[in-house]
């Protein structure tokens, strides 16, 4: 058998494409080859492989065949390509197996060849590539491809998404690039009379005329505006079409006089723009610009009026007539029906619900004994609970929720006693005497749309329950007054109460916790005389209020002015958020703030 050894006269490793960025992965191999002591010639097979180790290991490329190549006096050459991912700066040695051509007697030279550093060539010109950021001294930022860890960057290097990050250092600038910020709020100085807000932004101004501050066009649920007037002569907030501001701010209204109307009851539309009234001469009047003016409706009936009551709409409306009957009407007022299946007791109060079509009324029989009566098809029949009533209350006020399932009814005394509240879930057909509220000469009772928050007044004090009347709290009101009728918006949060001697309206925003006395208000009538308020209504919202000067006064209703604009005087400020749906909310205020 013949020895083949294999002798290096020299190794080198050649690029075959020229250096540049598209240079290829395959290099030259060049090298001798003696066959027992004599230098090769013909045609050989070979073999080459590439190992992490210079003897055993594991195959990292290969094996690459070159069948038939040509040697010549020993000397021979041939092109290899293991490709670009085997050269990654570890050692590899180099394998290789000959056999003359064609006769598969491979023999293995030793000792294998250590990779040397040319062929890193190829190594180096992909270390734009780096598999290993850690691995590249200077990379430019544009040559490297992949994903690298947030764990491969510096410590100091804040990323997109960071949370509990502290950052400190001086920070310049007034934040007008900065947007969806939230508590980002730069403000600008207003020198003139008018500005159109931008959301997130803040206003203070310096005229010292009014200025109008128009709302944002097209804020985002959660935007922010400010306006702060330190001085000058005020300021008022305008709204663009569709919206509205939500008034949960215990605001000065403006108040109307007209001490040419002479009311004994009235009921307004949710809105507060309808309103109905009765006066002592047996007449139904009704307004729809919020009391402005009103129209003496003589289709009604002239009857002895004690009670009338509306639809959430305003076109529903129902009144009780004393010892008389029961009239409805589904047209404004405009024309009245005589609803002979009514009965005609003393009637004391009558209570809708939003539809109109679930009606109550309260009162008492020819005998004295106290009656409630109920409808749930719009007057037409009704149904008596004598006996789940206590026959010996008289009756002073009746309310209903919006969707006339739950109602409440007090009586001002109970054969000689206090009186007593009572409740109903399912449009009167049971009641419950509510024991744990006190007993008082209960005079007048509100409640909210829902019917869980209801107010009342008794011995000259305010409750309120927020679970359907089963627990009671007293309420007090600063100052004291004598306070005979009581209101609610249709939330229950919002209330007036008004007095019947010293002339206070007072309003609370939070449901009786706090008050204020609403010192816009009348409190003299045209011939100076102190005004004994003894009747006050609520629009849904809280805003449109209407109270009643008493018949022995000359008669009179004073009215809240709906202007439209939230206004605000010198030394005030306000802050609004947008919450939707074309509404914003007040959510902090100071000084003056007047106007709904």
């Amino acid at each position: 058998m013949r020895r083949i050894f294999f002798a290096f006269v020299s190794l080198t490793f050649l690029s075959l494409l020229p250096p540049a960025l598209a240079q290829g992965t395959a290099f030259d191999f060049q090298g001798q080859l003696d066959v027992n002591g004599s230098k090769a010639n013909g045609n050989y097979d070979m073999v080459f492989t590439l190992f992490n180790t210079n003897a055993n290991g594991v195959v990292i490329a290969g094996p690459l065949t070159n069948s038939a190549t040509a040697v010549s006096n020993g000397l021979f050459s041939v092109t290899l390509d293991f490709g670009s991912s085997v050269f990654t700066g570890n050692s590899l040695w180099l394998d290789i197996s000959v056999s003359p051509s064609g006769s598969n007697t491979f023999v293995e030279l030793t000792p294998r060849q250590t990779i040397l550093p040319t062929p890193y060539a190829i190594y180096s010109a992909n270390a734009a590539k780096a598999t290993v950021a850690a691995s590249a001294a200077s990379i430019s930022a544009s040559n490297i491809n992949g994903t690298v860890s947030a764990a491969q960057l510096p410590g100091t290097v804040l990323t997109n998404g960071a949370i509990s990050v502290n950052l400190a250092g001086t920070f310049s600038g007034n934040g007008s690039g900065l947007t969806g910020v939230n508590g980002a709020v730069p403000w600008q100085i207003v020198s003139g009379t008018n500005v159109q807000a931008a959301s997130n932004t803040g206003y203070m101004l310096t005229n010292n005329s009014p200025v109008t501050v128009v709302l944002p066009l097209s804020p985002n649920p959660g935007d922010i505006v400010r306006i702060s007037c330190p001085g000058g002569s005020g300021w008022k907030v305008v709204e663009n079409a569709g919206q509205t501001i939500l008034n949960n701010i215990e605001f000065q209204f403006n108040w109307t006089p007209k001490f040419n109307l002479n009311l004994d009851d009235a009921a307004q539309s949710a809105d507060g723009s309808k309103v109905v009234g009765s006066d002592p001469s047996g007449e139904i009047l009704t307004s729809t610009n919020f009391g402005a003016t009103w129209t003496i409706q003589a289709g009604a009936p002239s009857e002895t009026w004690v009670g009338v009551a509306s639809s959430a709409d305003g076109t529903k409306l129902v009144a009780v007539a004393y010892l008389a009957g029961i009239y409805t009407s589904t047209n404004s007022g405009v024309t009245w029906v005589d609803e002979t299946n009514a009965p005609t007791p003393g009637w004391t109060g009558v209570a809708s619900s939003a539809d109109g079509a679930k009606l109550a009324a309260a009162g008492f029989d020819e005998d004295g004994s106290g009656a409630i009566y109920t409808s749930t098809n719009s007057g037409m029949t009704w149904v008596e609970h004598a006996d789940t009533v206590d026959e010996g209350d008289e009756w002073q006020s009746i309310v209903s929720s919006a969707d006339g399932t739950k109602l409440a009814a007090l009586s001002f005394y109970n054969n000689s006693q206090s009186g007593y509240i009572y409740t109903s879930t399912n449009s009167g057909v049971t009641w419950v005497e509510q024991s744990n509220a006190p007993n008082a000469n209960w005079v007048s009772i509100a409640s909210s749309a829902d019917g869980t928050k209801l107010a009342a007044i008794g011995n000259n004090l305010v409750y309120t329950s927020t679970d359907s009347g089963v627990t009671w709290v007293n309420r007090p009101v600063t100052p004291f007054g004598y306070y005979d009728s009581i209101a609610s918006s249709a939330g229950g949060m919002r209330l007036v109460i008004a007095a019947s001697v010293d002339g206070q309206i007072v309003t609370s925003k939070d449901g009786g916790i706090s008050w204020a006395v609403q010192q816009n208000a009348p409190s003299t009538n045209a011939g100076g005389e102190s005004l004994d308020w003894y009747l006050v209504y609520s629009s849904a919202d809280g805003t449109k209020l209407l109270a009643l000067i008493p018949p022995s006064q000359g008669g009179g209703i004073t009215v809240t002015v709906p202007t439209g604009n939230l206004t605000g005087e010198p030394n005030s400020a306000v802050e609004l958020q947008y919450v939707g749906n074309g509404r914003f909310m007040p959510i902090s205020y100071t000084g003056g703030i007047t106007g709904l």
